[in-house]
């Protein structure tokens, strides 16, 4: 169950939603916003009119009040999980709500800078197309997310034949997919998202965006369970695309 917490700018409709995640990030939100808010408004000329969705993921702090201080007066959504759900379940909430043409996100941990959506948005623009994928010019996080990052394109590459290029926010016109049919609520929507749009010859553009360390705190997602929880999601998808593959062939016999 998702709590709509505020909101403001009825009847506006913005052309880009960016979706904010946190949980327990409550050292980094003030600075994350003031720098994203910064970025976007007053109005960027070179980036669309901006609404923010911020999305509380059962955070046990302040991430929550202290985003709605910085939000307050801006165009806004704020929505909370009364428990921790997982950041799939972040970005499914948001774009249910999402009242621009385009989408996007960030997390609220200050690693990815907002510059790198203004470097997505040009990209689809000038190539185009209705996807943009992000690879990082660099990201210094240690072996262990390293040996991560790369055991998990292995398995894409070995299950579904694809070589992903997608490290960060990708940002897509959000009417591409059916978000109600999206099952996993872990980080491994990141990688669903971009692996349905390419199975389907979406037409897309790969951009490098900068990635810096985390101001404050720890990695939430970089542990064993989120592992098991990725590779769990990965072959329920692999089973479900072969599923529907042989309902095609059926139905064309």
């Amino acid at each position: 169950m998702v709590e709509v917490f505020a909101r403001e700018g009825e009847g506006q409709k913005p052309r880009l939603s960016v979706a904010v995640f946190a949980y327990n990030e409550e050292e980094n939100i003030e600075a994350f916003f003031e720098e994203l808010l910064g970025w976007a408004y007053p109005r960027n000329p070179r980036v669309p009119s901006v609404e923010i969705i911020f999305v509380d993921d059962g955070s046990k702090d302040r991430s929550l009040e202290r985003a709605a201080s910085m939000l307050r007066g801006h165009l806004h959504q704020i929505l909370r999980h009364p428990k921790r759900m997982g950041i799939g379940a972040a970005i499914k909430s948001a774009v249910q709500v999402a009242r621009g043409e385009w989408f996007t996100f960030l997390p609220a941990d200050g690693q990815v800078p907002p510059v790198a959506l203004e470097l997505l948005w040009d990209a689809v623009q000038s190539h185009g197309v209705d996807l943009g994928l992000s690879v990082y010019e660099r990201r210094d996080d240690g072996l262990h997310r390293a040996l991560l990052s790369r055991g998990v394109r292995n398995l894409i590459e070995w299950t579904f034949g694809l070589r992903l290029q997608s490290d960060g926010p990708y940002l897509l016109r959000k009417d591409l997919l059916d978000w109600r049919s999206l099952e996993p609520n872990s980080f491994f929507l990141n990688f669903e998202v971009p692996i349905r749009l390419l199975k389907k010859k979406t037409p897309y553009v790969i951009t490098r965006v900068p990635c810096r360390p985390r101001r404050r705190g720890r990695s939430k997602t970089s542990n064993i369970q989120t592992i098991a929880q990725v590779c769990a999601d990965l072959w329920r998808l692999k089973l479900k695309m072969m599923m529907n593959e042989n309902d095609d062939k059926k139905m064309t016999r």
